[in-house]
């Protein structure tokens, strides 16, 4: 038999570019042997072809991210790498190109990622072995930088969502829109430190500057860090005194030391990941590069603005291309945002204070945009709650730089912000009654639960939900 006897015409629209909305609404084309013909039906009439005392064999497998996309180093070259066996830990062959270019010795970066790699063998057809290497496990750092983020896109006005990749999102983006962007940036604001003189073991985040070396911190254990306390940060020159008490564990307090404090906070602090993910003995090196977004420029945060953590440059290329605006501004997400809500009449919550600053110049693009019938894409809640803070009744964004104590709950009238961008968030948070203002607590919820269903990563490092 020749290969072209196995050869056939297939329009280009029949390429399934999107996974169906249900799994199981595909077509089936039933083909009997016996009387060599078919029918056409739909995978709901599977069960009915199926009879009593059949067995259904299943592949259980499950799909690693094996695609990696990196650079040669030092060159910056883009590479892809397609990984295919492991020979031994550490040791891969896989798949790459240009081929041409990664020849023994080549070296690959993964961006931010400690991931690195190094070729190490080469085999016909593209394939070479590569020696990986990172400073946590080799399976955890693939999948951190070979998982392309998923998104869930919830459209409001048909009360539906579907499952999609975070990739496909500039094909969501149309010419005129304008896609709003927070570039603050997280600062070490985790500081762990001894009681002086007793030694007992405490930990503060910073929350906010009230003057040059006093700030307010979240402290633990409270009930030992009295007004009066004082707090040495190891064999650092920085020290604190607790000079002021607050409700919720929240203590003011005055810093000292022989260099200017912001260098010593940088020298001390570590990234002030959220408690749910877990790190032995703080956060990893590769936090302080990861849990930054691509924008990050303007120091201030406590957390990252994390819906704006999936974006690359291609990603923005991409949009840029679509005819769509990327603009900046600046929210520095403080307390405020992952405060927990502890009353529970929601009224009774008040959001509290953070610092933005929106230029005339953002200002006048995302009005212009607006103007010209273009959406007002808000990347994150954070930006969201600036947006709307600067915006007038009829939608017109003012620039502003100031504190915003804007607290949005079901029944707010949203005036600037067409379309949301936004991570999976906790139960029972303000960035959750926030989404459910703008799309409604049913829709949200209902999304959220298929979205456990079918396995979506949440919060800060997780996947992302585009609500339009």
């Amino acid at each position: 038999m020749h290969i072209s006897e196995f050869d056939y015409q297939l329009p280009e629209e029949l390429i399934a570019q999107q996974p169906l909305e249900r799994r199981d609404a595909s077509r089936i084309l039933v083909v009997d042997r016996a009387r060599q013909t078919w029918t056409e039906s739909n995978f709901t009439s599977f069960p009915e072809l199926v009879r009593a005392g059949d067995v259904i064999v299943i592949n259980n497998t499950r799909v690693f991210p094996a695609r990696l996309l990196g650079h040669r180093d030092p060159s910056g070259g883009r590479v892809e790498l397609l990984l295919l066996r492991e020979i031994e830990p550490t040791l891969w062959d896989a798949l790459v190109r240009p081929a041409d270019r990664l020849i023994e010795g080549a070296r690959v970066r993964f961006g931010d990622s400690s991931l690195r790699a190094e070729v190490v063998g080469c085999s016909p057809g593209g394939v070479r072995q590569l020696k990986f290497a990172g400073d946590t496990p080799l399976d955890l750092l693939i999948d951190e930088v070979g998982q392309t983020p998923r998104m869930l896109v919830v459209d409001r006005a048909r009360q539906t969502w579907t499952e999609s990749n975070f990739t496909s999102f500039p094909e969501l983006v149309r010419a005129g829109d304008v896609i709003v962007i927070n570039n603050t940036r997280v600062f070490p604001a985790r500081l762990l430190g001894h009681r002086d003189p007793s030694g007992g073991r405490v930990e503060l985040l910073l929350l906010r500057e009230i003057e040059p070396t006093l700030w307010d911190a979240l402290v633990r254990p409270a009930d030992r860090l009295i007004e009066g306390a004082r707090v040495r940060f190891g064999d650092s020159s920085l020290r604190a005194e607790v000079v002021g008490c607050s409700p919720g564990g929240v203590r003011q307090l005055k810093f000292a030391g022989d260099t200017p404090l912001d260098l010593l906070i940088d020298e001390v602090g570590q990234t002030p990941l959220p408690p749910y993910i877990k790190r032995t003995g703080g956060s990893f090196e590769t936090d302080k590069a990861r849990y930054q977004t691509m924008f990050a420029r303007e120091k201030g945060a406590i957390a990252a603005p994390t819906a704006g953590l999936h974006f690359t440059p291609e990603i923005i290329a991409a949009m840029r291309d679509r005819g769509a605006q990327t603009v900046e501004i600046t929210l520095h997400v403080g307390y405020g945002t992952f405060e927990p809500v502890r009353a529970e009449n929601i009224d009774e919550h008040k959001v509290a204070a953070e610092f933005f600053n929106i230029t005339e110049a953002a200002a006048k693009v995302i009005n212009e945009a607006r103007a010209a019938g273009g959406r007002v894409i808000a990347i994150g809640t954070t930006t969201t709650r600036a947006l709307e803070t600067a915006a007038t009744a009829d939608g017109i964004v003012k620039a502003r730089n100031e504190a915003t104590e804007l607290t949005i709950k079901p029944g707010y009238k949203f005036r600037a912000v067409n379309a949301l961008l936004t991570n999976f968030h906790l139960p029972r948070s303000s960035l959750l009654i926030l989404v459910s203002a703008f799309a409604g607590r049913e829709l949200v919820l209902n999304a959220y639960r298929d979205a456990v269903r079918a396995g979506f990563r949440f919060y800060s490092y997780g996947d992302c939900m585009f609500v339009i």
